[in-house]
């Protein structure tokens, strides 16, 4: 598949970001180069969640940017609900929900063979915000049913050294995860060239988002994803989010 990445580095509607320390992403902020859109391409193939960590495109098949007031107000809710539920405060711009950024119709990711004719595809509604803290790139994603948080690191890390114990410091830096939360000390991580990947499976019930972490990094950029569990209504059953999830979501 071929996949070309853009930011979208939009500060909705001239709005002034309030905190001193988080900034409107600027235009120069580094992108994924084409290196690593491919390596993360070809492990998506196999885990489609990955493909969150390219960023959608406006303008082309792989997403197009709408206005923000056309999409329901309930999606609006719910992406920022996450985002400030799952991604620290000091990563977050003050007024988040006016800098949310629409795209519709995000082709992440596209089967390599077909069955019966027919070719699997990941197609997302997202809404999406970036800012600039700290140095870093902080991008995070909502599709619905997953929240994605992606940092492009200020400086590279060396991940040939506890890769594990890195990505663990990762989530404890960047995610609500509650202190009294006891992460997995197994390890869980996989090579795959540049790239360390895996999930991180914790001690925890299934209505806490933090039970499984997805983390992919290469040590320039770090990639967290969460499932958005929810109680099905008039039961005590947990399920993923999906009543408003993609596609089609607005």
């Amino acid at each position: 598949m071929n996949i070309r990445v853009m930011l979208l580095l939009v500060l909705m509607n001239g709005v002034a970001v309030a905190s001193l320390n988080v900034k409107p992403l600027a235009a120069s902020a580094r992108a994924m180069n084409a290196e690593e859109i491919k390596a993360i391409d070809t492990l998506a193939t196999s885990q489609p969640s990955y493909a969150d960590a390219i960023l959608p495109e406006t303008g082309t098949s792989h997403g197009n940017r709408i206005q923000l007031g056309t999409v329901p107000k309930g999606a609006r809710t719910w992406a920022a609900k996450w985002m400030r539920r799952v991604v620290k405060p000091g990563w977050l711009t003050s007024n988040l929900a006016r800098t949310l950024i629409a795209v519709k119709d995000v082709h992440q990711w596209r089967s390599p063979s077909s069955v019966d004719g027919v070719t699997a595809e990941r197609i997302s509604d997202v809404l999406m915000t970036s800012n600039t803290t700290k140095g870093r790139r902080i991008h995070i994603v909502d599709n619905g049913a997953t929240l994605s948080l992606r940092v492009d690191l200020a400086t590279s890390v060396d991940m040939s050294n506890d890769p594990d114990a890195q990505a663990r410091s990762w989530v404890r830096e960047y995610l609500n995860i509650p202190t009294d939360a006891t992460l997995s000390e197994t390890t869980f991580l996989k090579r795959e060239g540049e790239l360390v990947h895996g999930t991180l499976v914790n001690e925890a019930r299934d209505i806490d988002w933090w039970k499984r972490i997805t983390v992919v990094s290469n040590g320039r950029f770090v990639f967290l994803s969460v499932g958005e569990p929810e109680v099905i209504a008039g039961t005590t059953e947990v399920q993923q989010r999906a009543s408003i999830g993609p596609p089609n979501r607005f």
